[in-house]
């Protein structure tokens, strides 16, 4: 809270931005195209190589309650409290015994790009001259998007086999006159002709498949929206495969 404050202090307009370092860990093991990492040892055909691209609209982010960052913040800074003075301390008693949960913001994951509702800032302002205090919340529409990004590190856990070396050379001789094959993957989408309404969707559409192995029919409401989507309610759906 207090670092996010100071980067965002000297910055006079919108957009702010705000330096984010985070760790994103992709499991090798979903997709078949990476099966060769975890079936044989790099020693058995060469240090295979990945190239691969992060798209930048495709995180999503979501806001923290702010009574568990709140209470996360006095565990931290809590002898810089007790030191402070009361003030401080009453605030966060406050905090804690006037929070409601009418307060609406989005409590959930969001697009990156889209828009979401979120508290901004939270004050207390004094209704009576004896003290008493009232908690009040800002809540505004903000849209989170990455301008740049930088890639400082690459790490991967592969899994392995205790293979002897007699079992490797064996391995090495079979393939030898034949091709190692790593089966691969890839992901299509095909838009409807149109949008669903208010009303639904009725379309028809023939879609070619081949090898299919997975099938999903998504409804976003915003077409930025492409890994994080809310639970649409399907009614009188049906799907014929030829």
């Amino acid at each position: 809270m207090k670092a996010i404050s100071e980067a965002l202090a000297p910055q006079q307009a919108v957009p702010y931005v705000k330096p984010v370092n985070f760790t994103v860990s992709i499991p090798l093991d979903d997709l078949l195209i990476f099966s060769e990492f975890s079936e044989y040892p790099n020693n058995l055909f060469g240090d295979p190589k990945i190239k691969f691209k992060i798209n930048p609209n495709a995180f999503v982010f979501c806001q923290v309650d702010p009574v568990i960052s709140l209470a996360k913040f006095y565990t931290i800074c809590k002898d810089e409290l007790l030191s402070s003075g009361q003030g401080k301390l009453k605030d966060i008693d406050l905090f804690f015994r006037n929070w409601s949960l009418s307060f609406q913001y989005t409590n959930m994951f969001t697009q990156i790009g889209c828009t979401a509702d979120l508290i901004t800032g939270i004050r207390a302002e004094e209704l009576t001259p004896s003290g008493l205090k009232n908690l009040v919340c800002e809540v505004k529409p903000v849209t989170v998007s990455v301008r740049n990004y930088i890639i400082t590190a690459v790490t991967a856990n592969k899994s392995g086999y205790k293979a002897s070396d007699a079992c490797l050379n064996r391995v090495r001789q079979f393939y030898s006159t034949r091709p190692f094959v790593v089966p691969a993957q890839r992901i299509e989408s095909w838009a409807f002709p149109s949008g669903a309404a208010l009303t639904g969707l009725r379309t028809s559409q023939n879609i070619p498949l081949s090898h299919v192995t997975d099938m999903c029919l998504i409804f976003p409401k915003d077409p930025r929206c492409i890994t994080c989507f809310e639970n649409p309610c399907y009614q009188n759906m049906q799907v014929s495969t030829l």
